[in-house]
This record gives structure tokens, sequence and C-alpha cells, in this order.
């Protein structure tokens, strides 16, 4: 091989390796997910229900997230908790406040308790309300801490 096409082939290499570890770094801002505390997901969930963004909170969940609503069949899966909110935001333009918030964390587990209200804006005007507590249990992986398990219970009209 000339010394011209072995420059050329390493220069083709180098060219190559570099896209792969741009990739492989920036892999993970692309899947992303999780919150930094396990107090900061309710903040998120807030936002992101305001803004219509299930992808947003499917993204707090881990890939084998079990959620627990009254009266349905759990839900398994961030992409099945992911389909509840379109569903949900579907209906109309949404919030949720939090109230009480309580963390209880060690090194790797979580469980944080959220009372929360909701309301849903539907097409029509007509809005709904709805208060309810969950309790919430995240797991940690890296850096970041995933929702495990989400068991909501909605309150007695008052």
């Amino acid at each position: 091989m000339t010394k011209y096409l072995q420059t050329r082939a390493i220069r083709g290499w180098s060219a190559i390796l570099a896209l792969a570890v741009a990739l492989a770094t920036s892999l993970p801002a692309f899947a992303q997910s999780g919150v930094a505390s396990p107090r900061d997901a309710a903040e998120v969930f807030a936002t992101a229900t305001a803004a219509g963004d299930a992808e947003t909170i499917a993204a707090l969940y881990a890939s084998d997230a079990i959620m627990l609503a009254p009266g349905a069949a759990p839900i398994v899966g961030r992409d099945a908790i992911k389909a509840v909110f379109v569903r949900n935001f579907s209906h109309g333009r949404n919030r949720m406040a939090f109230g009480t918030i309580r963390v209880e964390s060690g090194a790797d587990r979580a469980a944080a308790y959220w009372e929360w209200a909701s309301e849903i804006t539907g097409k029509s005007g007509a809005v709904q309300k709805t208060n309810g507590r969950s309790l919430v249990y995240f797991r940690k992986d890296g850096d970041i801490w995933l929702i495990s398990a989400d068991m909501m219970h909605v309150a007695p009209a008052q």
C-alpha cells in the first residue's frame, strides 16, 4: 500500500472512531431520564403535565416500572405508562399541583408520599377536578432516580 493510501485509510478510520466516540458519549443525553433527587420528580411531573409532555413524564419511570391506579389493572412498563398520559392529555388541558411531599431515602432506594390536585379542562370547557395521594417508590440508577412503582389513590370528594 502506498504511503498516500495508508494515510487516507488512517484518516478514514480516525474519522469513524471520532464519530463513534461522539455518538457513544452523546447517547446518554438522548436516553437521559429520571431526576437528580426524588423530591425533584413532583416539580418535573407538574411542569410536564401543564405542557402536555407525556415523554418527559414517562422518562421519570424505570423501563420496568409499575403504576397502580384505582380500579384499573396494573400498568407495566414505561411505554404503557406513557400511553396513559398521552390518552389523558388528549382530553384537554391538564394541570397538576402538589401539596404535601414527603420523601424518605437511602443510598439507592426512596419512597415519596405526594398529595396532589389534578384539573383537566376539556375541549368543551368543562373542568374535572380530582384530589389524590400517591406512594411513589424510586430506585437509583447511577446518578439518577427513577420511579419503580407508583400507586395512586383518589381522595373522596369533599
